[in-house]
This record gives C-alpha cells, sequence and structure tokens, in this order.
C-alpha cells in the first residue's frame, strides 16, 4: 500500500513537472495569411532556410514574410504534375524532390526549374541515401530507386503500400509498409519482413505509417492501431526486440493508438502524430523508460485556448533548424520548443464560475513558495528541482464583514515576506494570511481592510501595494481613484492607516487614478498616475510632480506611467504609454537641484511603445516588457542588446504587474492563462540569425519570384535567393530588394539595415521592413548590402550582398561609344576641309551681329536722348507758355504787340505738340503705350475745335477747308486727348502735302456693319498729290516717308503714331490714294461694349482740355478769379506755400506769379526744402521731381513718414510725364501730379482749391458731434494721431487736471508738438481741442436726459458751472438748458 502510494505520488508530482516543461503555445498560419489552403500534407526546409509546405492546391515557399506558389499550368510539362503534394524531400545538394498524388517532380530551387519522371502513382514517401540515389515509396505500386545522374529507374516491392522510408545511422535502409516493417539490402535487393506474430515479441501492428531513429540507434515505429513501436538493434543492425506504447488509462499516456506522423528532432524530442487525437510528445529522459513509466504530453485543441492545436487531426510534423515545430493540422500550427533556460506553466483552470477567461495579473514569492494571481483566484506553486509545481488553489478570495459579503474579482498586486501574504484586490481591499509551517496559506487566521473597516481603507480597489525598504513597518497601497495610502504598523502590532495626496487636498496628487508606485534607496515614493509623475517625500510630506510637455524635450514623454524601477546603479526608469524615460538630476553651482528625463526618440521599440513592465537582472541589464515581448536595454551604452518576441514574452492584454525577478536570479512573465520562468543568463535568444537572404527583386512591383519570364528577361539563371547580380536597364526606375533573416519564431520582428554601396553613404535603418526600395538610380556597378540589426548597428557577421550594375542607355554604352569615334573622326575630316570656309563665314556673320547689335545701341541711345531732351524742353516752354499767357491777358497792351504775343504762345503749343508726340511715339515704339482714358464724348465737339485750330491756316492759304456730320451731334465712346492727336496729324499731312488753293473736308457719318454693331466714319480728304500705290502699304510704318516732294518733315512717325492709336480703340484705319488727285484717309471708330465698359463715369471732355483750345485766349471769367479767392487779407494771414524747384528761372516765374495771394518761399532741391519746412511749416508744398542732392520722391516720402509733417499737402509740378512716374508719385502721397508746361491760372486754381478743402477738414473735425477720423480722408500717420488724441481725452473725461501737459504726454509728443499737430489738423489750439472734445460728450450726456446739467458738468471735467455754460454756448450757440429743448 504504501509502495503504491509512493508510485502515485510520483506520477501527480511528475505529471506537475511536465505540465510546466512541456507547455506550447501555437500560432497559426492560413489563408488569411497567403497560403492557398490551410492545411499541410508535408513542411521541410532547404539549406537557404526557406520552409516549403506541400498542400493539396500545391507547392508553397516561405521565407517568414511572403509566399511563392508553384501550381500546375495547363499544357507545360515544366511545371508540377500536380497540385496535391504528398512529400517532400530536400537532397544533399540543396534540391526538391517533390511527391505528388501523380508522380515524382525534381525541382532545382536555383533556377526553378521542374523535371517530371515517370512515376504514375501516388507519392508516399521519399529518401535519399549515402549514394545520392533517391529512393520513391507510392501507394500501390511499391519502391523505386532513381538514380539523378542516369535516369536509371528500378522497382521493388510492386504490390506494396510503402508508406516511410529511413536510412539509419548504419546505413541500413528501413521501409514502413502496410504489410509490416521491412529492413532491405540495395546491394541484393533482399528484404526482411517484420509483422505481428503470436507469442513471441513482435511489431504490434502490420500497417506501418512511420520510422525514425533516435541516436542511440533505436528505433521508433509508428503503426496504424497498434501504437507506437520502440525497436532495439544489436550491433549489426537487426531488431533484438520491440517494446510497445498503447493507449493505457492513466496520466501521460499516448494520446492514440493510431500513430499517423513520427519527427524526431535535433532535441531529441520524439513528436507523434495521431490521426484524430492530436499531438504527442516524448522527451529524451522519458524515451530510456518502459512503457508503463514513460510520460507523454499531449496536445490537443481546446476551443477556450486560442494557443492550442487548431484540429487534432495531425497530418505533417517538422521542427526547424532554429527550434521551431511546425504542425500540419487544421491550420500549420507553430510553436518554439527551445527550452534552454525556460519553463512554461498554464493555469489549472482557463474559465472562471461566470464563463469568462481567468489571466494572470502578478506574482508573490517568499523562500521555495510562488504565488500566482490571477483575474479569478489565487495559486500557491512550490519550487521541486528546480521547477514550480502547483501546490494549492484556494480559489476565489471571498470574506463578509458586518453581514456584507466582499469579493475579489481580480487580485491586482501583491507581495509576500515574513508576515505573510499581502493581497491587493479589486473590490476586496487588502487581505492578509499568515504562513502554516509548510509556507501554507493559514486560511483560519486571514486579516482584511475595506471601506468599512476599522481603520478603513478609502477604496476597495487596490491596484498596487509594495513594503517599505527604508520604514520595516511600513506598507504603501495605491487606491484606483482614491491616492496613495501609507499602512503602519505599531510596537504593539495595531496597525492604522493614513491617506496621502488625496485629490482636492494640501500636497495633492496630480491625479487619484494610480497605476503603479516605487520606493527608491533614499525612502521616496514615485507614483505613477493617468496624469503624471508624482513624487512623495515622507519625511517632510511634500509632493513633486513632472508631467509631459511638448515645448519641453526634457520632460517625460507622456503623462500616462505604467512601470518605475530603480535600478542597482540609483538610475530611476519610467515606463510609459509613449517608451522608457530616465531621470537625469543635475546641480548648479549654488547647489539647487533640478530633474530633467530623459526618452530614446531613436532607439526602436522604445521610442514611442507602451511598456507594461520594467525588471534588472543580476548583471545590471534593463529588461523592458512590451507588447511584442521582451527587451534587453544595457543601461552603460543605453541600447537594446537583446530581443524576445516569442510568445513566451508577449504581453497580449498589455497587463502591469504579471513580471517578477526571483531571487534565485530567474525572471517570471505573464501573459494570458500562462505564464514563463526562465534564467535570464542561460535562455537562447532564438532571435539570432546566421545571415540574411535576399528573397525576391522587384521591378516596378513585377516580383522576378513569380514571373519566370522576368528573370530570364534580366539574364538571372538562378532563382534571386542563389543569384549573384543582376543588370539592370535604364529604363527601370524602380527596383525593391525584398529580405529575410529566415528567423520564423520572431517572424515579422527583426530589425534590418540596407545599403546601396556605391550610392548610400551609410546605412539605412529599416527597422522591420524587410524591403528597400531605390529609385532612379544613375548608372553605374553597385552592391547592395543587407544585415539583421543589433542595437543600432548592422551585425556584419549576418551581412548578405548582391551585386547590381545599372546598364546606361544606349547612346552611352560601348557600340555607342565606338560609333561617336567614327563620327567624331568623320566631322574632324570635313572640319579640317571646310574649316577656313566657315571661319570666313563665322567671321562675316558675326561681323554683321556685331554691327547690327551696334546700330540697335546707337538707335536706343538716340531714341533715349530725344526722350531726355524732350524732357528738358518742358522747363523752358513753361516759361515761354507762361510770360505769353500773362501778355495776353493784359489789357493795355497793344493790339499789335497782342498779335505777336498771340504768336509766341500758338507755336509755343504747337512745339509742345511735337515733343507731347516725340514722348507717345517713345511709349509706342517700347510697347507700353498710355492707358485708354475712354469718355463718353460728343465727338463733333471736338472736330469742331481741332477745326478751328486749322481754319486760320486755311484761310491764309485760301484753302477750301471744311467740316461736315451727319448727324449733327454724334456721341461715341473714345480717348479725347488721342483721339484729337490722331485727327491732328491727319490734317498735318493733309495740309503739309496739300497745295495753295486746293480743298480739304472732314466728313464724319455713322455706318452699321454686318453684325448691327455700329461704327463711326471720320474722313480727312486732300486733294494733294496723292500717294503711289508702292508705298501705300508702307505709309503707316515707323519713320516711313514718301520724298515725292521737300516739306518740313515729322520724322515719318504721324502716321504710325494715327494707326496705333486708333488701334488701341479697337478701330482701324485706310488710305484711298491717286497720285495727283489727292487722298482720304479713312478711321473707323467702333460703339462697342468693351469701349462703353471702360468709360470713366461723370467726366465729360471740354473744349478747354483741347490742346489746340489752350492756345487761344482764356474766358473773361478767369480775368478776376484770383481776386475772389478766400484767403484775403494781410500778408501774415495768406496761405504759406512753398516752392521746390532747381530751375531759377522756372522757380522766379512760380514765385512771382504766385505771390500775388499767397505767402511763397523757394527752395532749391529737397535737402534746402526739408530745413525751411522744420523753420516754418508751410501749408502747402509744390515740388519738382528731378532736383539734385534729394528729388521730389524722397522728399515726399520722408515727409509722409514724419508725424509733424504728415498733414502738409505735395503737388507735383515735374516734366517727368511717364505713366509709371505719375503712380509713384501718387503712392507715395502727393495729391497731384501736374505735368510741365501748366497753364499759372489752372495751377492757381488747384492751389486754392486744395487750401480750402483743408479748410473744411479743419471745420468739419471742429464741429462734427462724434469725431471718427477714419471717415475722414486722412494720412494714416494723421488719423492715427487723431484717434489717440479722441481717445486720450475720452480716457480723461473727469480729469479736472488734463491740461495739454498731460494731454501730449499721453500722446507721446512734446507740448509744442501737440500744439501745431492739433492746429494743423483741425484749427484749435490743444486747450480748444480738448474743451470741445468735452463739450461734444457733454451736449450727448444732456439730451439722454438721464442726469442734471450739474452732473454732467463735473462728468466731463468742468469745475465751473458758470465756465461750462459760457463756452457751451459760444460753441453750440444756446445755452445747455435751451439745447436738451431743441434736441428732446
Amino acid at each position: 500500500m504504501q509502495k503504491t502510494f509512493i508510485i502515485l505520488f510520483f506520477v501527480l508530482v511528475y505529471s506537475y513537472i511536465t505540465t510546466a516543461q512541456n507547455e506550447l503555445y501555437f500560432s497559426h498560419l492560413g489563408t488569411e495569411h497567403g497560403l492557398t489552403i490551410d492545411k499541410a500534407n508535408d513542411i521541410v526546409q532547404d539549406q537557404k532556410g526557406f520552409i516549403w509546405i506541400g498542400t493539396i492546391n500545391g507547392l508553397t515557399r516561405y521565407d517568414g514574410y511572403d509566399y511563392v506558389t508553384y501550381q500546375p499550368q495547363y499544357h507545360d510539362s515544366t511545371s508540377i504534375s500536380n497540385r496535391e503534394i504528398t512529400k517532400l524531400l530536400v537532397d544533399k545538394t540543396g534540391n526538391l524532390w517533390i511527391g505528388t498524388a501523380s508522380g515524382l517532380n525534381f525541382m532545382d530551387v536555383r533556377d526553378g526549374t521542374i523535371k517530371r519522371y515517370k512515376i504514375r502513382n501516388r507519392i508516399m514517401s521519399l529518401l535519399e541515401d549515402d549514394k545520392g540515389f533517391i529512393w520513391i515509396g507510392t501507394w500501390s505500386d511499391g519502391l523505386y530507386i532513381l538514380d539523378p545522374e542516369t535516369g536509371e529507374m528500378k522497382h521493388y516491392l510492386a504490390n506494396d503500400v510503402i508508406s516511410d522510408l529511413h536510412l539509419d545511422s548504419k546505413n541500413i535502409v528501413w521501409i514502413a509498409s502496410y504489410n509490416g516493417l521491412l529492413r532491405f539490402n540495395p546491394e541484393t535487393g533482399d528484404y526482411k519482413r517484420y509483422v505481428p506474430e503470436t507469442g513471441i515479441n513482435s511489431i504490434s501492428n502490420a500497417t506501418v505509417t512511420q520510422v525514425v531513429e533516435a541516436d542511440e540507434g533505436v528505433l521508433w515505429i509508428g503503426t496504424w492501431g497498434g501504437g507506437l513501436n520502440k525497436a532495439v538493434l544489436d550491433d549489426d543492425g537487426e531488431i533484438v526486440r520491440f517494446q510497445v506504447y498503447r493507449v493505457e488509462d492513466r496520466e501521460g499516456s499516448i494520446g492514440d493508438n493510431g500513430v499517423y506522423r513520427l519527427f524526431y528532432d535535433q532535441f531529441h524530442n520524439l513528436w507523434i502524430g495521431s490521426w484524430n487525437e492530436g499531438l504527442s510528445l516524448l522527451k529524451r529522459d522519458q524515451q530510456q523508460l518502459s512503457p508503463e513509466e514513460a510520460q507523454f504530453w499531449v496536445y490537443e485543441v481546446s476551443v477556450d485556448n486560442p494557443g492550442s492545436l487548431s484540429s487534432n487531426a495531425i497530418s505533417t510534423i517538422f521542427v526547424d533548424k532554429s527550434g521551431l515545430l511546425w504542425v500540419g493540422s487544421a491550420k500549420i500550427d507553430r510553436a518554439s520548443i527551445t527550452d534552454k533556460g525556460l519553463s512554461r506553466y498554464v493555469l489549472p483552470l482557463r474559465i472562471d464560475n461566470l464563463g469568462n477567461k481567468i489571466v494572470v495579473q502578478c506574482f508573490a514569492a517568499y523562500k521555495d513558495q510562488l504565488w500566482v494571481g490571477t483575474s479569478y483566484n489565487l495559486l500557491q506553486y512550490e519550487k521541486q528541482n528546480g521547477v514550480y509545481v502547483l501546490k494549492n488553489n484556494y480559489g476565489e478570495q471571498t470574506y463578509t464583514h458586518n453581514g456584507n459579503t466582499f469579493i475579489a474579482y481580480s487580485i491586482f498586486d501583491m507581495f509576500a515576506d515574513s508576515t505573510g501574504l499581502w493581497l491587493g484586490t479589486e473590490d476586496a481591499g487588502v487581505i492578509h494570511y499568515n504562513y502554516t509551517s509548510d509556507l501554507s496559506l493559514d486560511l483560519t487566521h486571514r486579516e482584511y481592510y475595506n471601506s468599512l473597516t476599522q481603520p478603513l481603507l478609502p477604496g476597495n480597489k487596490v491596484v498596487d501595494i509594495i513594503p517599505s525598504k527604508k520604514y520595516s513597518d511600513v506598507i504603501w497601497a495605491g487606491i484606483r481613484e482614491r491616492g496613495l495610502v501609507k499602512m503602519k504598523t505599531d510596537s504593539r502590532g495595531k496597525l492604522s492607516i493614513e491617506s496621502i495626496g488625496r485629490r482636492n487636498g494640501f500636497g495633492a496628487l496630480s491625479s487619484n487614478i494610480i497605476r503603479t508606485l516605487h520606493e527608491d534607496r533614499s525612502g521616496k515614493v514615485w507614483i505613477g498616475t493617468e496624469n503624471g509623475l508624482n513624487c512623495y517625500d515622507p519625511e517632510t510630506g511634500n509632493m513633486s510632480y513632472y508631467f509631459y510637455s511638448p515645448a519641453d524635450t526634457n520632460s517625460l514623454n507622456d503623462n500616462t506611467i505604467n512601470a518605475i524601477l530603480e535600478d542597482s546603479f540609483g538610475n530611476l526608469w519610467i515606463g510609459t504609454n509613449s517608451g522608457l524615460n530616465k531621470k537625469i538630476e543635475t546641480s548648479d553651482k549654488s547647489g539647487n537641484t533640478s530633474v530633467k528625463f530623459k526618452g530614446f526618440p531613436e532607439t526602436e521599440y522604445i521610442q514611442n511603445g507602451y511598456i507594461s513592465g520594467l525588471m534588472e537582472d543580476q548583471l545590471g541589464h534593463l529588461w523592458i516588457r512590451t507588447f511584442q515581448g521582451m527587451l534587453v536595454f544595457g543601461v552603460e551604452n543605453e541600447e537594446i542588446e537583446e530581443k524576445y518576441f516569442s510568445q513566451d514574452y508577449r504581453n497580449d492584454r498589455l497587463e502591469r504587474n504579471t513580471e517578477m525577478p526571483l531571487l534565485d536570479g530567474r525572471m517570471l512573465v505573464g501573459n494570458l492563462a500562462r505564464f514563463a520562468l526562465f534564467d535570464s543568463q542561460s535562455i537562447n535568444n532564438t532571435s539570432e540569425s546566421s545571415g540574411v537572404v535576399l528573397s525576391d527583386i522587384r521591378v516596378y512591383d513585377k516580383s522576378m519570384n513569380r514571373e519566370n519570364k522576368l528573370r530570364k528577361d534580366y539574364g538571372l539563371t538562378s532563382a534571386v535567393a542563389y543569384a549573384d547580380k543582376i543588370a539592370l536597364s535604364n529604363k527601370d526606375k524602380m527596383i525593391t530588394f525584398s529580405f529575410s533573416d529566415m528567423d520564423f519564431i520572431n517572424s515579422g520582428e527583426s530589425g534590418y539595415s540596407y545599403k546601396l554601396e556605391g550610392f548610400d553613404t551609410q546605412w539605412n535603418n529599416a527597422e522591420r521592413r524587410n524591403t528597400a526600395t531605390y529609385t532612379n538610380l544613375p548608372p553605374g556597378d553597385y552592391t547592395f548590402k543587407v544585415a539583421v540589426t543589433q542595437g543600432k548597428s548592422p551585425d556584419l557577421d549576418t551581412v548578405s550582398s548582391f551585386r547590381v550594375i545599372m546598364m546606361p542607355p544606349w547612346w552611352k554604352s560601348k557600340l555607342a561609344t565606338i560609333i561617336y569615334l567614327f563620327i567624331f573622326l568623320g566631322l574632324l575630316y570635313f572640319f579640317q576641309k571646310y574649316s577656313i570656309i566657315n571661319a570666313r563665314k563665322k567671321s562675316e556673320l558675326a561681323f554683321e551681329h556685331l554691327r547690327a547689335e551696334e546700330l540697335k545701341k546707337l538707335d536706343e541711345q538716340k531714341t533715349l536722348f530725344f526722350t531726355d531732351i524732350t524732357h528738358e524742353l518742358r522747363t523752358p516752354l513753361t516759361l515761354i507758355l507762361g510770360p505769353s499767357k500773362e501778355l495776353l491777358d493784359d489789357k493795355n497792351l497793344t493790339p499789335e504787340s497782342h498779335k505777336l504775343a498771340h504768336l509766341i504762345n500758338t507755336s509755343t503749343y504747337k512745339l509742345l505738340r511735337l515733343v507731347n508726340q516725340l514722348l507717345e511715339f517713345r511709349k509706342i515704339e517700347k510697347g507700353i503705350p498710355d492707358s485708354l482714358y475712354i469718355q463718353y464724348c460728343n465727338l463733333t465737339n471736338l472736330l469742331h475745335e481741332v477745326f478751328k485750330f486749322f481754319k486760320p491756316m486755311a484761310d491764309s492759304r485760301q484753302i477750301e477747308f471744311s467740316l461736315n456730320t451727319a448727324p449733327e451731334n454724334i456721341m461715341a465712346y473714345f480717348d479725347p486727348d488721342k483721339m484729337e492727336k490722331i485727327v491732328f496729324n491727319l490734317l498735318s499731312n493733309a495740309f503739309k502735302y496739300s497745295p495753295d488753293n486746293s480743298a480739304i473736308s472732314i466728313n464724319v457719318f455713322e455706318r452699321n456693319n454686318t453684325e448691327n454693331e455700329k461704327k463711326v466714319v471720320i474722313e480727312v480728304q486732300d486733294s494733294g498729290i496723292g500717294i503711289a500705290k508702292e508705298y501705300q502699304e508702307k505709309i503707316f510704318e515707323r519713320f516711313f516717308q514718301v520724298k515725292q516732294i521737300r516739306t518740313q518733315s515729322t520724322g515719318g512717325i504721324g502716321l504710325f503714331m494715327a494707326k496705333a492709336m486708333i488701334e488701341q480703340h479697337g478701330g482701324t484705319i485706310q488710305l484711298d490714294s491717286e497720285v495727283g488727285k489727292g487722298s482720304c484717309f479713312r478711321l473707323f471708330l467702333p460703339m462697342s461694349k468693351e469701349l462703353a465698359a471702360k468709360a470713366v463715369k461723370n467726366e465729360k471732355w471740354k473744349p478747354e482740355d483741347s490742346l489746340t483750345g489752350s492756345a487761344q485766349p482764356e474766358d473773361t471769367i478767369f480775368d478776376n478769379i484770383l481776386h475772389d479767392n478766400p484767403f484775403g487779407g494781410l500778408d501774415s494771414k495768406k496761405p504759406h506755400v512753398l516752392v521746390v524747384e532747381d530751375d531759377t528761372d522756372l522757380k522766379e516765374f512760380l514765385c512771382t506769379g504766385l505771390s500775388k495771394h499767397l505767402n511763397v518761399e523757394c527752395a532749391g532741391n529737397g535737402k534746402e526744402a526739408l530745413a525751411k519746412i522744420k523753420e516754418n511749416v508751410p501749408n502747402l508744398i509744390l515740388s519738382d521731381v528731378m532736383m539734385p542732392e534729394m528729388d521730389g520722391f524722397e522728399l515726399c516720402s520722408i515727409l509722409r513718414n514724419d508725424l509733424d509733417y504728415s498733414h502738409i499737402p505735395v503737388i507735383f509740378l515735374t516734366a517727368k510725364t511717364m505713366h509709371e512716374d505719375q503712380i509713384k508719385g501718387l503712392k507715395l502721397g502727393a495729391v497731384d501730379y501736374i505735368h510741365k508746361p501748366f497753364n499759372m491760372v489752372s495751377l492757381s486754381l488747384k492751389i486754392f482749391n486744395l487750401l480750402n478743402l483743408q479748410k473744411q477738414k479743419q471745420e468739419r473735425l471742429r464741429t462734427e458731434q462724434l469725431l471718427e477720423p477714419g471717415h475722414i480722408e486722412l494720412s494714416s500717420l494723421d488719423e492715427e494721431f487723431l484717434k489717440a488724441a479722441v481717445q486720450s481725452v475720452q480716457n480723461n473725461l473727469d480729469n479736472t487736471d488734463f491740461d495739454v501737459e498731460a494731454f501730449s504726454a499721453e500722446l507721446k509728443v512734446s507740448a509744442n508738438q501737440a500744439y501745431r499737430k492739433i492746429k494743423a489738423l483741425t484749427g484749435q489750439t490743444a486747450n480748444e481741442f480738448i474743451r470741445t472734445q468735452r463739450l461734444k460728450v457733454a451736449s450727448g450726456l444732456l439730451v439722454q436726459n438721464k442726469r442734471s446739467i450739474s452732473e454732467v458738468i463735473y462728468m466731463v471735467g468742468f469745475t465751473s458751472p458758470s465756465y461750462f455754460s459760457r463756452c457751451f454756448k459760444d460753441f453750440y450757440g444756446c445755452t445747455p438748458k435751451e439745447y436738451i429743448e431743441k434736441n428732446t
């Protein structure tokens, strides 16, 4: 009885141990990942590391990222013969043998070529022997042995089903058939068959499915229904005995007697696949035990465990080079079986009483005991032989207090010490257990603390609980939404609870939602919350706060704190939702300390990733828990040194507190319903790679793996993975390299670095992307290199290289170079032969070009010279026109003198017309004619004015001169100035080329064209010499003149300008002429909508605007207009005008002409004018533009930007008539721009009008009830100043001490400046301005009738009612009382 008990105990304990050591988590591959079908028939791995998967829907190659599928092609003998792949074999040369449902295929993996063999049967098994022969087992046609070199094939066992073939270590071939196990001699063809025999030790079943060999020379044989057989061999390879492992009614039995697949891996594990009962594992140590003692670990599908098999039907088993188990099931299931330094555990219960999945939440350890807190229950494990064995399941934590039931729905955190186990729970507060003698929990003596106990907790959700390292009697607890709690036990064992940093209290936490706690070596408590990091000093009671700030790179990288750890070097590390932080404390010269935080924005995985936990190993490395797995971080070099991304280390739910280091150096990590225990010093890092394989090249996204023709087009004789170079065309603008380190355990998690030598100067970090793309590579010879990234640098031991030749375009090829050489030599020959002729021609052409350039420059200089001369002529013309006009207006002049004065005046206007015409010509020649000034005018009136100008000339030469209009008044849209010049030029030519006693007529009439659009026709007809036909087309060209008779010439520009101006109007000009009979120039002026749209409103052309009319005497109304001005009186009261002109005569003329009615002061240039303005500020400035030292534009700009003088109006009087000059002057702030020569009367009137306007502005500013400077036309400086002045008075209405000094101080100017500026703008003194503004406000308040007159008086700053009444009456003409009566 005692022996039985010992055996049962051993079995029970061992089952726990094997459970811990052999738990696997399977991930699943299927069609959703790119496979053509979910289920696999066979899986192998080639020498490059590619995984080949045979399915019923073709053959697939997998590199960890991409799939390449091979399927039969219609009528293509170079493709696979059947899409159902039954068996695969990688031979010693690395090539692939493919068994299908209808025969055998061979694939050269280097170039992808496929060869078919004439075996018309289902292939069941494949084997390569030591001679390189291929053994083929079929379904119904026995065994074939193929010599690949010769193609010779031998046939044996014709009627047997050959399910498996195995070559053992003694070079013996073992054949599994459906009629026993065969020991086969390939030399003789003899064999020995092992079948079940009654009464003797024999194989358990004749249907043998699989044969594998263990290292000790033992065969493991799978049978269909007879279980697993172990065959022990003697030294000659003969079977000595069989041992049979069948399904037994005990723990640790094999899963099924129907063994369908066997695989013996490099770790000495025997994997057994059943038809419908899952996967079994027999480890090496169990393989030595008898069938009754051996313990199998069985893996089956579990609905509530996503890490279980996808099905219990196992079709194939394979373990790759990295230790990844591949299982063909409903999908392809994969699990890492590398267990050096790693033990896996699964919770004994995965579903709670409500049907929810149970997950690991926290750990606690004391001596050899380990407690695991879950989302449902509490488990206790005990360490036995280095493995933790389940000791107690304490179930759900619940208790009743004062009639209230408290249930711990989760155990958030816990710790164990010599006093027992402390639990922080969800909804059950803090629970404390003492130990029994065997360190189990004493369930009879339990203490608990919640919101109803004394002492009471502020809340029942305890998310973190830690013992104080400095204060032995203190426990710190974080309560969700209730802050930090200090639990202290006194010398009598009585526990007290103190809430610290409650929100809205003194020294409050930044958030009551606590996520983690940590006490540093100084005893300070670091509190991670959802809104920043807090630090509590128990000595002082002070609370410090640290937050994320986007503007401060030395702040935390996130406010949500998940983990805090102080390492053995004293560094404080903080894990947040956005990566890792390191606390850095610095001190200045005064000893003041400041805290900064260092992030790692350049380090992958921790630059912006969620960090759920931190641990430190015994070597001082930092272990960082993320969603993907564990990172080993070097504290000294601050780089990631290792990555562990297999399923064992993942944190799928991002749980906190699910990792813990043990005192023996091992570490615990929990995830979902399992946890793993690993030794940080001895654990395998399966993420290491022996090298990177270039798996594919894409040109314009066309894969060379998938398109064999594309590969051939680029000269690749092998698959990309086996090639070493590629030549690309210059048309290939985009090339993408795909690569893989063949790490299937951490598939997709490896980091890569790549570099194209000859193009890249440094390595590029691709992070976890397994592709590199280059565009528009220049021709050249490059080497593409790719390696696995270790830390921040490439691991040079894993570098793979590939040569890339980018061919030049055909015109840069060697052949093209040879052709270019021959062409060059030929050209050189012809050049030598004809160089003298070419040189002479080039010299002549160069000379002609130079001459043309010189003529062009000369023409430009000549035109520019004449333009400048015409500008200069305007000033003397002004001095002629002015005095002549004065003489004409002198009524005491004798008739003879008056006639002479009129002759001077008329001749001067003719000269002015020629000057204007030359300027107009210059503009038209440059392509920038003056814009049209379209008006709706009476064309008849304009023609009458021109007619009157030429009538005296016609009368003197007895020429019959007439003007005929039909109708009498013709209204049209045109530019009067331009139209007058056109007609003037035509009439000038008519008079010039018509003899005396001839006839000249102007005929005007309207005509309708075909589109019902009116046109005005103007004909100028003469009876002169006429124009020959050969000249009629050229007559309108620039500078063209007909030399038929010698006449006074204008240089051949009159008709050219007439044509240009009429075309500006959208019209045309025609010529009808006959030599000896005369000419008729006909103008067509359209009455178009386009011209009407350009018309200037409210502007009508008047005869006095005519250039021809300006030569006539002024109307008598102007004789006395200067005497009726509003500025009469003493000289001191006359407006002060400053004339700025550098021409002495013109300056004298202006001063003389204006001084009758104005106080005139003169200056020779802008600089002199500025000095005089500062001495005596004028009312108006009349200035020339072109002057030495400082011109008029600069003077105006200075005045407009000076507050003291910005109000002075400026008129430009200049010979610069260009349109752009006029625009510039007006933009600078000039009020008018007058061309020389000018009319003195017109100039005087403009000056008086401007001065009148200034007085009107002043009066308006003075009398306007609500003064708004923005509604009155002022310069920007004046407007701002006046606004400030009004606002200043408004702000000081009730201030009786507000005088001119205070007023000027608020305006930030001197009292004199304020006086001058206010006087200039309003005509009032500063005192008057202040008083007026107060009176205006007072009048408004009086009208409202809400306050008495006395109240209003003091509200607006008056101290004397009598003085207020007097001022009010002076301003409004009535008393305040009368004002109220009038306006209410």
